[in-house]
Formats: structure tokens, sequence, C-alpha cells
């Protein structure tokens, strides 16, 4: 939908006025007033000001709790498929948290110290940034049961097929991990680390304090929402009943056929009582996963220091942990200075830039990670001074590189040519997952 000039020109001088309103005056203007135009504000206003509210401990009086984790364990129960699930990172990290007073988990730049079992790495920030991916990745991971792929991903239609939905055969062994899981989202926030969390849309609704509707549920169930489509529309047909022959029964988040547990008094939905089904299906839905999706609310809650607050939305949340998946050599020219080069071996690095440019999005990632530990660029507001170093190492052109991820420092050999940098970077940055083959 396209608008006039002068529409678009006075919409954007509310804009503008009403961020100047906030920025110089927002401490003498009615809350309500204020509130009312919150979806005026720009992004960075509006993140920094949530960031603000965000409790943080004093470093000095809180020391940052010891987080001692045995990956290799969790590794082997990934691979193969099935064990103790009290060996996931996940369980691993919940029975250690569960332990500590809110505000030992409430600390900025350094939130934990790390040390992994059998592993020779040694805390110098490497670890530390690395636990925020291990525990990313074994949240959604099939071992841990407490995740499953959305409707659309298992039935490969509609949109959000690669988000997750909370679901678990644990029982109340799960329910100190999902509790766990919004101390984690706080923990991310706070200390601007962003992560890979493929929550369906409507967990983030639900972290922000916003009610779930229909149209939650169906954005990743292209299925239900087909049928909820074809009864709606044949209601009013004679023959309604006896073509569609629909059970008060729902379909449940992992598939299976569920009486609905209401009372009834026909077995089968008339064409009256269509918008009532509908209504139970997704109450019923939403009921399947709400202890869950109240647990972690929780953690989150009781992490950043309150339940509410005027700016707070699903998708400030939502961006907020998740950040932007997107690497693009402009943002790595930014962030990166180089040391040890000179003009006898300054060809390394426009052949490291034309490496860099050659690579997909997911490489660049890689190379993110395989310097820094991280697959997303961490928030400017809360890390300023984050940088990539790379040095010169000297050395012939049939080396790998290698890398200081507690300094975010890579060691660059003397390549001689764009395709050498290139494929000896893509090789490093692909075998090499964790610190420990670094």
């Amino acid at each position: 939908m396209s608008f006039p000039e002068d529409v678009v020109l006075l919409y954007t001088l509310l804009i503008h006025r009403f961020n100047y309103i906030w920025f110089n005056f927002k401490k003498i203007i009615p809350e309500t007033f204020l509130n009312s135009f919150m979806d005026f504000l720009s992004v960075a206003d509006t993140t920094k000001d949530f960031l603000q509210q965000v409790a943080v401990s004093n470093f000095i009086a809180q020391v940052a709790p010891d987080i001692k984790l045995d990956r290799r364990s969790a590794q082997f129960l990934v691979l193969n498929g099935e064990g103790d699930v009290r060996k996931s990172i996940i369980a691993q990290f919940t029975r250690q948290i569960s332990k500590l007073s809110p505000s030992r988990l409430q600390l900025r730049e350094k939130p934990w110290h790390v040390s992994f079992v059998g592993e020779s790495a040694i805390d110098a920030g490497g670890p530390r940034k690395e636990l925020f991916i291990e525990l990313a990745n074994s949240i959604f991971q099939p071992t841990s049961h407490l995740f499953i792929q959305s409707p659309n991903g298992r039935n490969h239609c509609g949109s959000f097929r690669d988000a997750y939905v909370p679901s678990t055969t644990l029982g109340k062994d799960s329910y100190d991990q999902y509790k766990a899981i919004g101390t984690f989202l706080g923990i991310i926030i706070r200390n601007g680390f962003p992560q890979d969390i493929p929550f369906a849309p409507f967990i983030w609704k639900h972290l922000a304090g916003e009610l779930l509707q229909e149209n939650d549920i169906m954005m990743v169930d292209e299925q239900v929402k087909t049928l909820f489509d074809r009864l709606r529309q044949s209601k009013n047909d004679l023959d309604f009943t006896s073509r569609f022959q629909q059970k008060w029964t729902y379909i449940s988040w992992t598939g299976e056929i569920v009486n609905l547990p209401s009372q009834h008094h026909t077995d089968y939905v008339t064409g009256e009582s269509v918008e009532q089904f509908i209504d139970e299906f997704v109450q019923a839905r939403i009921n399947e996963i709400s202890q869950y999706l109240d647990l972690i609310r929780s953690g989150f809650a009781i992490n950043i220091g309150f339940e509410t607050h005027p700016m707070m939305n699903a998708t400030l949340i939502a961006l907020l942990v998740q950040g932007s998946n997107v690497i693009t050599t402009a943002q790595l020219r930014q962030i990166t200075t180089f040391d040890g080069f000179n003009k006898s071996n300054e060809y390394v690095i426009s052949n490291y830039w034309a490496a860099v440019d050659r690579m997909s999005n997911e490489q660049r990632s890689l190379l993110l990670k395989f310097v820094t530990t991280l697959t997303r660029f961490p928030n400017k507001e809360l890390n300023p001074t984050f940088h990539i170093q790379i040095k010169s190492s000297g050395g012939t052109e049939d080396r790998l590189p290698h890398a200081q991820t507690c300094f975010c420092r890579l060691h660059l050999p003397n390549y001689t040519t764009p395709d050498i940098a290139y494929n000896k970077i893509s090789l490093a940055i692909e075998i090499c997952t964790t610190m420990e083959n670094m």
C-alpha cells in the first residue's frame, strides 16, 4: 500500500517531534500519554531505555559464579540420540544456577566463570562467551526433551518452519530447566551477546506479557489454519455436519488427536458450533504449553528485575535476545584492526578481505565464531569497544590460521592470493568448532 507524499511527510514529522519530546521531557509527561505513543519511538531509544532498567548486580559485592560443565558427555548424548538427559548442557547449567541467589546471576561483563571438564581452556573470556552458544544449542537439542519443531516444520508447509515450541516428556524434572531458560535470556540481554533462539513468535509475546490469540497459534500450524478456514467457509452449508464429521477433538502440539475437555451435546461439530470449536481448540493448544511459558517468563522476570515495562514488547525482547544473524563484510571491516603488517606484507590484508567478501553469510558467522566464539555481533550499546584484531603470524602459506578467542585475535599467515586465503580460512573455520580444537 502506498500513501501520498504529504501523508508520509506528516507521519515522519510526527515521529520526529514525539521522539524529541520523549528525549527531552519524558520525566514530566504523564505516563498514560507516553504509553499511547510508544510505537513512534525509535528502536535505539526504546532499547536504551529498556536496558537502563535491567537489574545489574555490583561486581565487587557479587562474585561471578563458577559454572563447571562436562560438554563431552553432553556431546555423546547428542551423538547417540539417547541417554541420560541430565548430562545435557542446559540440565547441567540448571542444577548449578538453581542453588544461586538471583543477584549472583545479574552480573554484567563477567556473568560467570566457566570451566569445561577434561579440557585445558582457561577462562580469560573465551569460555565465558562460548557458554552462551553451548546453552543456546542445548535448549533445542532433541535429546534435551524441552522443545520440538513447530507443526509447520514437521509438516514442511507454511511459515516459521525453523521455529520451536515447548514440549517435554520430563514432567516436573523440566520445570527448573524452563525457568533457567528464562534466566539465560535475561543474561543474554544484560551482557549483549545475542544468540540463535528460534522460539515460535508467540513465546516472545508471552515473555512481554501479551495475550496469546488464535493467530499466534495458526502462524506455526498451516494445516490447522486450513482446517479452520474450511470450517468457517462452510458452516452455513446444510450438509456441513455429514460432510466434515468433525469430532470434538483437537490436534496437540505433538500431533496427537485429543478429546477437548469440555462436554458437548453432539458427537460432531455443527455449523452453529464452529466458532466454539475453534475457540476450544485454540485454548487447548495454549493450555498445553502455558505452564512452560509461565516458567520461562518467571525466570526471565526475576533475572531482569521486573515483569512489566512500558517499552517491553515481543519485538523488542526478540531483538535484544537474537540480534541479527546477518554478518556482512562491511560490518566486519568496522570492527577489525590489524597488527604486525607493513608494506612488505600488506597484500595479506587485501587477500583476507577478498576471501571474506567471497564467503557466504554462514561462513562469515563461522569466522566470527572462530575468532570470538560468538556467531552474532554483540549489542553495540553494551559492548562499544568490541573489536577483532588480526595479527600477522608470518610463516608459510601452507599453514592454517589460528585464533585466541579470549582476546578476539586471529593469527593470519602470509597468504599470497585471495584463493589461498579463502581456502585456508574456510577450512579452519569449518573444522574448528570449540576452543579445544582452535
